[in-house]
């Protein structure tokens, strides 16, 4: 916190020129200091756009999310986000919203092949874990009628069309 303390400010002029209360205001400054910090996490982690790694903690055992081992915090926050933002029911407008609000307007695309039951999404982020839980998201979002993801397949995928363009760019 970057906020100076200065409790000798608050009492009159002639305590201030006293010696034990100079001592106080030196005494209790650290412990003043560590209460308006506390006070400031308290608030930060009441949001989850400012939580810290305990306040990340809280939002995924209310909404029952269980991280990887060593996912970073942004990672953490990026999935309790996406949770706390699901909605029913899923339609083809929600699933635009939701891609729009994970990925942003210009992070990816999605082609629709109805009568086949196909459902094509390309995205573009660069956040760790985000390919997992937009594969898990789509999961639960995608309807019975479609072709269900396989994010194995999916990876599998991306891994050779980034083998094959890297291959032409050597």
């Amino acid at each position: 916190m970057a906020r100076e303390i200065d409790l000798l400010g608050y009492w009159m002029p002639v305590l201030r020129q006293l010696k034990e209360f100079k001592e106080i205001a030196k005494a209790e400054t650290p412990e003043l200091k560590y209460i308006l910090e506390q006070v400031e996490r308290t608030l930060n982690n009441m949001f989850i756009e400012t939580a810290d790694e305990y306040g990340i903690k809280r939002f995924e055992d209310m909404m029952g999310i269980y991280p990887e081992a060593g996912a970073s915090l942004e990672t953490r926050r990026f999935n309790v986000l996406v949770k706390w933002n699901d909605k029913v029911p899923y339609t083809e407008k929600e699933l635009y919203n939701r891609l729009i609000s994970i990925c942003g307007d210009d992070n990816f695309s999605v082609n629709p092949d109805y009568k086949n039951y196909f459902l094509e999404i390309i995205t573009h982020l660069g956040i760790e874990g985000a390919f997992d839980t937009i594969s898990s998201i789509l999961q639960d979002m995608i309807p019975c009628t479609g072709n269900n993801v396989n994010p194995i397949e999916v990876r599998e995928y991306i891994e050779r069309e980034l083998k094959d363009r890297l291959a032409m760019v050597l």
